[in-house]
């Protein structure tokens, strides 16, 4: 499990708030992903105790460690929300919200957070690709990177030249020697977003979990070891699948043995499964 200590730190005038278990960004009254619903309560108590305005809430994508703290933003503010236009599809799902309820109270109960928690649907603002925000000191640009959902966004902040792209370049293991593939809608998409997010220029990249990574000849390293663990994953994805038949119980244990334990991830298991078994569907769909 991920440290769960709760820090704080800056890139020029941007607060980056939280540690190894997850990240979320505040830029001027703009805050970037929520985390789950444990690490959306910290949140909301470091905004009421700094007096922090939060006006927009700007969501990379649709997964229950990006949206499960917003029942409690909701609680003490009134931002609008932002995203892609396909997290509408999600939020008009009862499956998808059932799904995001069970993640996060499933993570509380591994924590031992105890609190009445329930995600539900709310007001979605469009995020449209080349999106450009001003703000009063700050330019927040929105650019689509599908791969690892279908509604995820990155966002380049100026002029800290922070690109924040939830996981659509991976998750670092805590050592930075193995970056875990996110590529959960569509393989083809995941590998020409992380391209695209190569090809930019910018000077820090905001991970949502693990680390943030500071300066471009470590970044140009990070994202070249995400592309290249990129293809290896599969491929060892893909043999482990043909060998057991698609027995999809004998593929996680597999898997387990020769990427979660091996590389020391620090992923709560319950989401490296469900990951996981969506990488096996589209793979064996593709």
């Amino acid at each position: 499990m991920r440290d769960l200590r709760f820090s704080e730190e800056r890139v020029g005038d941007i607060r980056i708030l939280g540690g190894p278990y997850a990240y979320v960004y505040i830029v001027e009254d703009v805050l970037i992903d929520t985390g789950t619903a444990y690490w959306g309560r910290k949140i909301s108590d470091y905004i009421k105790k700094e007096n922090v305005q939060l006006n927009l809430i700007f969501l990379t994508h649709s997964h229950y460690d990006h949206v499960g703290g917003i029942p409690y933003l909701l609680n003490i503010a009134n931002p609008e929300i932002y995203a892609h236009p396909r997290m509408r599809k999600v939020l008009s799902s009862e499956r998808a919200i059932k799904l995001i309820n069970e993640l996060n109270l499933k993570e509380m109960e591994l924590v031992g957070f105890k609190d009445r928690y329930e995600f539900r649907p709310f007001d979605l603002n469009d995020v449209e690709d080349g999106l450009t925000v001003e703000l009063k000191s700050h330019r927040i640009t929105a650019y689509y990177t599908p791969g690892h959902t279908k509604d995820s966004i990155t966002y380049l902040i100026e002029p800290e030249m922070i690109l924040i792209p939830g996981e659509a370049t991976g998750v670092p293991n805590y050592k930075n020697t193995f970056i875990l593939p996110q590529f959960l809608s569509s393989l083809d998409d995941y590998i020409k977003s992380l391209l695209f997010i190569s090809s930019l220029e910018f000077e820090v990249l905001g991970l949502p979990h693990e680390m943030i990574i500071r300066g471009r000849e470590n970044i140009k390293e990070y994202l070249k070891n995400s592309y290249e663990t990129t293809l290896w994953y599969v491929e060892l994805l893909k043999e482990t699948i043909k060998k057991f038949e698609g027995d999809v119980e004998r593929v996680k244990e597999e898997m387990i043995d020769k990427v979660y334990k091996k590389f020391e991830l620090k992923q709560p298991l319950h989401a490296f499964f469900a990951n996981l078994l969506a990488q096996i569907n589209l793979l064996q769909r593709e």
